[in-house]
């Protein structure tokens, strides 16, 4: 009948729509929570002792750089004093002091080599650490 058929046209129109309702248990949740807060907080101040630690051997390297040189220096201009005490001629003076200056730069130049592998060892520790805190957050996930 025709009745019918305007039934099934309306019924067909009709939109179900489903819901899930979620029960949260927030006790839970926030406990969870905390606890993922605390884990960051420890990284965090893992990562601040770390870097502590490692400016202060940067700071040290450099202390140490300052007194070589300095300790250099000192020597380099008793040695000049000495030999003009001595009465040594201009040209034994100019070639000692041009043998300082190789002298200093060889220093300046192992200096510089020394801080460029500190940094590159502190550069590969940090990928280390990087790379086995991307393992354990993917063991966490997994579990």
């Amino acid at each position: 009948s025709t009745n019918t058929l305007q039934f099934g046209q309306r019924s067909m129109a009709v939109k179900v729509q489903s819901k899930v309702t979620e029960i949260v248990d927030h006790a839970k949740l926030a406990a969870k929570l905390q606890q993922l807060l605390d884990q960051k907080q420890s990284t965090i101040d893992e990562l601040e002792v770390k870097l502590t630690r490692q400016q202060q051997i940067t700071d040290d390297l450099l202390a140490r750089q300052r007194r070589d040189a300095s300790e250099l220096d000192e020597q380099h201009a008793e040695e000049l004093e000495r030999l003009r005490q001595e009465g040594a001629s201009d040209e034994k003076l100019r070639s000692v002091a041009a043998q300082h200056a190789v002298e200093r730069d060889n220093l300046a130049e192992q200096q510089r080599e020394e801080m460029a592998y500190t940094a590159e060892r502190r550069a590969n520790e940090v990928r280390l650490e990087a790379d086995e805190q991307v393992a354990a957050a993917s063991e966490r996930a997994a579990a």
